[in-house]
């Protein structure tokens, strides 16, 4: 699990609440209210993204290395199988995919296995039903290395008394086609034939010596548009990461010698490319990427991505509330989910949420990662392809990748790379994360006109400031009135909160309530409880319309 870990104070006040519930109707998205409840003056209208014409995937270059396209895959259980032997399966499995992708772990390998969000087999299904790729099981993982070791150049030794090689032992497998091996197998290995490649164990005195001599001697060789960070304890992800060439590290941005050679090696590739995987600290280490130019793709979870990675494209539509042409004197509440920036939740997590009893009964919002376009088209198609009126995908923080957008350098690539699979994912609205929890009228702006997007999300927790407005160019801005580690009971005295506000506060304006409820523990279900109890002060209606709303109660003088 990956979750925000630096978080402001908790704001908490007292009130009561009521009961709303909402239907579809001929395609179009209405409020029904209970008895005594006024309905909406008018639905929404449903527009399609298409305002530039949709972009084509051969008119670009992925700015995430694709594999080729699976035809044939071996299936092995990663829970059945020793750290050593899934170790060297992975290694197997990106060796193979440098040619084709051949080998799929279900389950995965995750070390801190979770039957209930394990859904490499339901990704399975859909490779097989929509491109057409065939499976078969293998239990002996020693039948599975002797059926491809012919592909295979060789191992190299990783130092168990120094976990940090297996690291740079992923680097170097991509680069000389090796497998990576613990001390235990090499003679299992030397017996098929295969030769000693490199062999790290005692030759580094620290992860500065590692990574040092690994920056040196392994960077000029590995793939110049792409970096990562990555625990050395996970399995998943490796299999990408040596299909493709990636150098692969990990070090500590607290640490006082390895925090300089951090800042050299991220100083000393280009600017504007990926970063795989997960830093030691969330909030120091986005900092230092955001710093050097480097937007991070949460990935460190996500199993079989050569498998993924293989399949061709897929083009992605969904449709956005563009109007609200009438705006009652009501509490307008929308709610989202967060944290789908994050592929190893997108992977793992979200699916489970969609089979929710809920799930559908309430409009919802759901973050969602861009890279999946290129990195996984079965996962981010799954959910396209099971969109509903009361449902709609928000671009992730703070675009292409995980940046902080003031500590960025470029932001005119970054932008213009955004735009870019905003498009190709059919997003017109997206999440914006800043360190500092700001979002300057400038930088809104920005986000707003040149990515054409309806409006913006900002942050996953409050502030003393006004939750929403419209910005100078009239760009709709939204703040999550919900603290990221606080439970999803707090959503309560947030719509209670939000309905003494309006009383006295705002007595004769609308009022706009955005709840970015933390995706790792709340439910639709959960979400729906609260909407249940909610009376005719409150119109509960999609994040995207709230955007719509907000333009049509600027144009009629009722935001303050």
């Amino acid at each position: 699990m990956r979750c925000r870990l630096w978080i402001s104070a908790v704001f908490l006040l007292v009130a009561a609440c009521g009961n709303i519930t909402q239907n579809s109707n001929n395609g179009t998205l209405i409020e029904s209210h209970p008895s005594g409840a006024n309905s909406p003056s008018a639905p929404e209208t449903i527009a399609r993204y298409g305002e530039r014409g949709p972009i084509q995937h051969a008119e670009r270059e992925p700015v995430f290395p694709k594999s080729p396209m699976p035809q044939h895959l071996v299936v092995v259980d990663g829970q059945s199988l020793t750290t050593p032997m899934r170790l060297l399966l992975v290694s197997l499995q990106g060796i193979l995919a440098k040619t084709e992708p051949r080998l799929y772990f279900n389950p995965s390998t995750l070390p801190n296995y979770d039957s209930i969000h394990e859904e490499e087999g339901l990704w399975l299904t859909e490779m097989e039903n929509k491109w057409s790729v065939t499976a078969e099981n293998m239990s002996d993982p020693w039948a599975v290395l002797d059926r491809f070791v012919d592909e295979v150049q060789g191992y190299i030794i990783y130092d168990p008394d120094m976990p940090q090689t297996i690291n740079v032992a992923t680097t170097m497998a991509g680069i000389h086609q090796a497998l990576i091996a613990d001390p235990d197998l090499a003679g299992d290995l030397a017996a098929r034939g295969l030769t000693l490649v490199d062999d790290l164990r005692g030759r580094f005195t620290d992860n500065v010596d590692l990574y040092t001599w690994a920056f040196q001697e392994l960077w000029p060789q590995s793939n110049q548009s792409i970096i990562a960070f990555l625990a050395s304890d996970l399995m998943p992800l490796r299999d990408y990461l040596i299909a493709h060439n990636i150098l692969t590290m990990q070090l500590d941005p607290h640490h006082w010698a390895e925090r300089p050679l951090l800042d050299t090696i991220l100083s000393s590739t280009p600017q504007n490319i990926p970063v795989l995987g997960w830093p030691l600290d969330e909030l120091l280490g986005v900092i230092i990427f955001s710093q050097h130019g480097k937007f991070l793709v949460v990935t460190d979870m996500v199993s079989n991505l050569t498998a993924h990675s293989g399949l061709t494209c897929q083009t992605l539509t969904q449709n956005h509330i563009t109007e609200w042409p009438n705006i009652e004197n009501k509490i307008y509440v929308s709610f989202a989910f967060t944290d789908g920036d994050s592929m190893s939740y997108l992977n793992r997590w979200m699916a489970y949420w969609w089979e929710d009893p809920a799930f559908d009964q309430i409009p919802l919002g759901w973050e969602m990662s861009m890279a999946p376009v290129d990195l996984a088209p079965d996962v981010i198609g799954y959910f396209y392809d099971r969109l509903t009126e009361n449902n709609v995908i928000i671009g992730p923080a703070s675009g292409i990748g995980y940046v902080y957008p003031n500590q960025y350098p470029d932001m005119d690539t970054f932008l213009e790379l955004t735009h870019t699979y905003l498009g190709l994912a059919g997003m017109r609205t997206l999440w914006i994360i800043n360190d500092d929890l700001t979002l300057p009228d400038d930088l809104a702006n920005r986000y707003g006109l040149e990515l054409e997007l309806l409006g913006i999300y900002i942050d996953y927790w409050p502030t003393a400031d006004k939750c929403w407005y419209l910005t100078s160019a009239g760009v709709p801005v939204l703040r999550s009135r919900y603290t990221y580690l606080v439970g999803p009971e707090q959503i309560s005295n947030i719509l209670s909160d939000a309905a003494i506000e309006k009383e006295f506060l705002y007595p004769d304006f609308p009022t706009f309530v955005f709840i970015g409820v933390n995706a790792w523990v709340t439910s639709p279900s959960i979400i729906k409880s609260y909407v249940d109890q909610l009376d005719d002060r409150y119109i509960v209606i999609r994040p995207d319309a709230m955007f719509a709303a907000m333009r049509t109660a600027g144009e009629q003088g009722l935001i303050p």
